[in-house]
This record gives structure tokens, sequence and C-alpha cells, in this order.
């Protein structure tokens, strides 16, 4: 069983990876915004999607260390509907996702178009994920307070 301050420090730790997550993803759909995409923008959008992965293994790996050391036992978790919620909605953002990656993966062969197609298709991918992060939240504030 963890102590008051080392389950605290998972959960700030944990916290941080899924902000800085949020805040790579919002990054991302900026990027896309662009009509004229340079090789630079594009490289940069790659290099922020390789974040944007990480910090999902980071999150992952914060909430499995919060299961195993936490304060509270697995049991609390796996009776919680708004856990299962949660990670539905975890799946459902990671599935999201691929398709935007493996886009901005094209774009390293030139396009006719400056990849400016592909860039509002990556947009709309990146929006899904995006309106799904409030529902995630929900269901980790609804998780925190024993729903």
């Amino acid at each position: 069983m963890a102590t008051p301050f080392s389950d605290a420090l998972l959960a700030a730790l944990h916290h941080l990876a899924a902000f800085t997550l949020v805040s790579v993803l919002l990054a991302e759909w900026f990027m896309t915004a662009q009509p004229d995409p340079t090789e630079r923008d594009l490289a940069q959008l790659r290099r922020l999607d390789l974040l944007y992965g990480l910090m999902a293994v980071l999150v992952l790996a914060g909430g499995v260390a919060r299961l195993v050391w936490g304060a509270q036992a697995w049991s609390y978790y796996a009776a919680s509907p708004a856990f299962w919620a949660k990670m539905v909605c975890f799946a459902v953002v990671g599935a999201l996702s691929v398709k935007p990656t493996l886009l901005l993966l094209a774009t390293r062969a030139p396009a006719a178009d400056g990849h400016a197609d592909t860039l509002r298709r990556v947009r709309h991918w990146i929006s899904a994920e995006l309106c799904a992060i409030p529902l995630l939240l929900l269901f980790a504030s609804l998780m925190a307070r024993g729903f």
C-alpha cells in the first residue's frame, strides 16, 4: 500500500503526462490548419505525433503504476463502472490516433498538393480525439468519487 506522499506523487506524474498529451494533441491540431505546409512543418508534425505517442505510453504506465502502487487496491478499480468507461474511452482515443499517425508518416513522400489534403484529414481525426477527451475526464472524475 502506498503512503499518502507516494500516492500523490504517482497521481501528479500521471496527470502531468495526461495534460502534456492533450497539449501536444492541441499543438498538432493547430499545426494542421496551415493551408500550405512546408517540409519543415510536416517534419515538426511528425515529431509532435511521436511525442504524442510517447506521452500516451507514459499516461498508460502512470495509470498502471497507480493501480499497482497507489492508495487504492485493484478491487476498487475493478468494481468501478467509471474506471471501465475511462479505459474504453482511452482505447477509443488510442484507436482514433492510428489514422493520423499513418497519414503523417505518408507525408515523407512528396505530394502534388503539398499535403494540404492530408493535413485536413489529419485534423479531422485529431478533432475526433479531442472530442473524446472531455468524456475521459468525466469518467476520471466519477471514478475518483467512487462511481
